[in-house]
């Protein structure tokens, strides 16, 4: 008994040894590329290097003085910060009820799927070239074409600050809309018929039916989602925001 717990001991060490030397690599390549950059950028930003300077001398938190009293940068972080809330929100409040739906039977739903789903194929360069032509506040563009038949003026969709982040948001909701009710729908499918024929038999409604055997498997799908559209929203947002500007 003791020589087979001594065994078993090693070679539960063993797979600790392994497990190390695979993820050494990995941590390798983190350390190299983002740890030690960090570091040096967080040294740096406490001193007067311009990224030419050879002996940079420290200035205390001067650096974090001039940031926070940059109106165009403070302004800047607060749309960020902006549209990080309404494309998560927005595209979490869509994407659910897409997701029901899609779950559903009916004539042409894997065809639905795929339309949904590859309006997130694009890339963020060519989506934004469309889109600023779809938004472009000439007559020619759709949208103020649509606006002039109903009898409204033409709007500067691009020009106008407000305008031009409305469409910003939009956008981004309109393209990762499909992407996140995927993934809503892997959940969804993997949820166990028995649980939503037995509301069912319960007499529970839809809607209680989607409350009792789907949230829990929603609110786990939507954590990785959500984080996912706060990462991703600070290079979406870098992405459209240059192509508004040019």
């Amino acid at each position: 008994m003791g020589s087979l717990l001594h065994k078993v001991k090693r070679r539960g060490f063993g797979d600790q040894v392994a497990t190390v030397w695979f993820l050494l690599p990995i941590l390798l390549v983190f350390v190299i590329l983002t740890i030690i950059p960090l570091s040096q950028s967080i040294f740096w930003s406490f001193t007067d290097y311009n990224g030419y300077s050879a002996n940079p001398t420290p200035v205390g938190l001067d650096n974090y003085k001039a940031v926070l009293k940059d109106t165009e940068l403070l302004s800047g972080m607060g749309f960020t910060l902006l549209y990080t809330a309404g494309v998560t929100l927005f595209t979490t409040v869509l994407a659910i009820p897409l997701a029901v739906v899609l779950n559903e039977k009916f004539f042409g739903r894997d065809l639905a799927r795929g339309v949904f789903f590859f309006l997130s194929v694009p890339s963020m360069a060519a989506m934004g070239l469309v889109w600023r032509c779809i938004f472009s506040p000439l007559d020619s563009s759709v949208v103020n074409n649509v606006l002039v038949k109903l009898g409204i003026d033409n709007l500067p969709w691009l020009a106008d600050p407000s305008l031009a982040k409305f469409a910003i948001i939009f956008i981004a909701v309109w393209s990762g809309t499909g992407w996140h009710a995927t993934l809503y729908l892997a959940y969804l499918q993997a949820i166990p018929k028995d649980l939503y024929e037995q509301a069912t038999i319960d007499g529970a409604g839809p809607f209680q039916r989607f409350f009792l055997t789907r949230s829990q498997k929603v609110d786990r799908a939507t954590r990785p989602t959500r984080l996912h559209s706060r990462s991703s929203s600070a290079v979406s947002h870098r992405a459209t925001t240059g192509l508004v500007q040019r």
